[in-house]
């Protein structure tokens, strides 16, 4: 089954269960304790590669948006424990948004041709625009959260295809979630991998970066923390509690990797 799924994304919805998004297949819940009975699972129109894919602590796994015959959807689908879908709405349709979870909300930003931004109230069916938000065309940019109330929307390509190394940070999130110019990112590449619920950016294209974006009292900064011994673009990876962290597959501007590596941060003793 696996081999026929094509390019696939997952999140977290709970400690035992995994939402599986495909561009060739079904989407469906991977059940870790029965892994051969996975279940299919009904999402909003439009809902597949153009979707923003988030897990939201004590909520589930939410998919944010989508396209649909060149037409870009509002609807979101939040995939809770056990596979009930709760259907939400945007407050405009969104087409490769980048989403976040600031604790039981969730920060939305992009998908549409002004650049702007909304927060899913973790009681509310409906986003909220943010003011003042309108920051053009980001494609592929990421969006690194402090997992409570910050920020930090980056990268991307603008409408004429370059990088963009502006940012834009959101902070007091979700009472104000007021929106300001960010640090410079003068490393920005597509291709980065972003691990979900961390700070960290790893790897791109033509890069062995490993990055993390950090807040310290009212400012934040784009940090280089170590190096991959290859580039590797499209990655996947996951983190542990310990900090501990593994990347594996990508593209090193040669080929397609079909191996891994782990990384332990400085301050942690290597296995």
């Amino acid at each position: 089954m696996l081999s026929e799924l094509g390019e696939t994304r997952a999140a977290s919805i709970d400690e035992g269960e995994i939402l599986v998004l495909s561009a060739d297949a079904v989407p469906f819940v991977f059940d870790m304790l029965d892994p051969r009975d996975p279940k299919p699972v009904v999402l909003h129109t439009g809902a597949g590669p153009r979707s923003a894919l988030v897990s939201v602590p004590g909520a589930g796994a939410m998919v944010i948006g989508g396209e649909i015959g060149g037409e870009a959807q509002s609807g979101i689908s939040l995939v809770a424990p056990g596979g009930t879908v709760t259907s939400l709405q945007l407050s405009v349709p969104r087409s490769g948004p980048s989403a976040v979870a600031l604790g039981s909300d969730v920060l939305i930003v992009g998908g549409n041709a002004e650049g702007n931004a909304e927060l899913l109230r973790e009681s509310s069916t409906e986003g909220q625009p943010i003011a003042s938000v309108a920051d053009g065309v980001r494609e592929g940019g990421l969006l690194v959260g402090d997992g409570q109330s910050r920020a930090l929307w980056m990268g991307g390509e603008g409408s004429g295809g370059a990088l963009r190394e502006d940012t834009v940070r959101f902070d007091g999130c979700p009472s104000d979630c007021v929106s300001s110019a960010g640090p410079s990112w003068t490393t920005a590449r597509t291709g980065a991998l972003q691990l979900a619920q961390s700070a960290l950016v790893i790897g791109g294209e033509g890069s062995q970066l490993v990055e993390e974006v950090r807040w310290s009292g009212g400012d934040v900064e784009i940090r280089t923390l170590a190096e991959l011994n290859v580039p590797r673009a499209g990655a996947g990876g996951i983190l542990f509690e310990s900090g501990i962290f593994v990347v594996a597959g990508g593209d090193d501007g040669t080929s397609t990797r079909d191996d891994m590596e782990l990384c332990v941060p400085g301050e942690l003793s290597p296995l």
